[in-house]
């Protein structure tokens, strides 16, 4: 609650958040119950550094963040973390269902309002969003008859992969990951709101075997979103829309990346765009 514990050395693993009591902690003391976070949860700009964690196995059943659960202006350090089989699930309708419009994603992250990502060197590996029952309608107000829409809307029955497998954020928000691996995703990998002070920065980053039913297997960016990747690898990415790795509505500039047996259903093997306003593309 505005405080920033250390967290170093831990595994996290087993952790289930059902929309109950999912602690947090003060100085070591808990002191806040929250809902969100199958394994932490910080609010109210705390930042704690996170260094050389295993997030594993981990469970949100509110539908997201699977391993951690970050609102409020919260931007915590995350460095040398693994994430492995984190999952942000929830059940659409019924009598304890959530409603259909409800946004369904971040498999291991999610970012809420405010709160910009910090990630060096670290791993994320089997990953996943998705639904039980129900249509998913997608975030942004986005219709699921457009063709151009992000999210197909899937099954009415069963389990139905959604957005950000691995990191979903909301609008405006600096997503800067470096030196990091992301591989074997369902739902996708990376999801960043439509907002004219989204930032997604990748560095040296390697993206091998991710999967999606939306556009952009790897990342996707919404409307406005200013988009950097310099010295990425990309291989073997598939989705069932546009987009087999970079699905982009705004600005992007390329650099020193290699893309490699990727593939989409849609449009775009590689790179999907579309800008109703116009857009820059810059490849180097």
């Amino acid at each position: 609650n505005g405080s920033s514990p250390t967290l170093i050395n831990l595994v996290i693993k087993n952790s289930v958040s059902t929309g109950g009591e999912v602690s947090t902690f003060e100085d070591g003391v808990e002191v806040i119950t929250i809902e969100g976070g199958g394994a932490n949860a910080a609010l109210d700009s705390s930042n704690p550094p996170i260094t050389n964690i295993d997030f594993i196995d981990n469970i949100s059943e509110i539908g997201l963040g699977g391993a951690l659960y970050l609102d409020s202006g919260s931007s915590p350090r995350i460095t040398d973390c693994s994430f492995s089989n984190n999952v942000a699930m929830a059940t659409i309708g019924g009598s304890s269902g959530i409603d259909e419009t409800a946004t369904i994603a971040g498999g291991a992250i999610y970012y809420g309002i405010d709160c910009d990502a910090f990630i060096t060197g670290s791993t994320f590996s089997g990953n996943s969003a998705y639904s039980m029952g129900g249509i998913v309608v997608p975030p942004d107000n986005d219709d699921p008859n457009d063709p151009n829409s992000p999210v197909d809307p899937g099954p009415v029955n069963g389990q139905t992969y959604t957005i950000g497998g691995a990191i979903y954020s909301e609008p405006n928000n600096v997503l800067n990951i470096n030196r990091s691996t992301f591989t074997s995703h369902s739902g996708g990998v990376i999801y960043a709101s439509s907002g004219i002070y989204t930032e997604p920065n990748l560095l040296d980053c390697i993206f091998t075997d991710n999967t999606a039913v939306a556009d952009g297997a790897v990342l996707y960016v919404g409307q406005f979103g200013i988009t950097e990747i310099k010295g990425c690898q990309f291989t073997g990415n598939s989705t069932s829309g546009s987009g087999g790795v970079l699905s982009v509505l705004g600005n992007i500039n390329v650099k020193s990346s290699q893309f490699e047996d990727n593939i989409a259903d849609g449009n775009g093997g590689a790179i999907d765009i579309y800008e109703p306003n116009g857009y820059v593309l810059q490849l180097t």
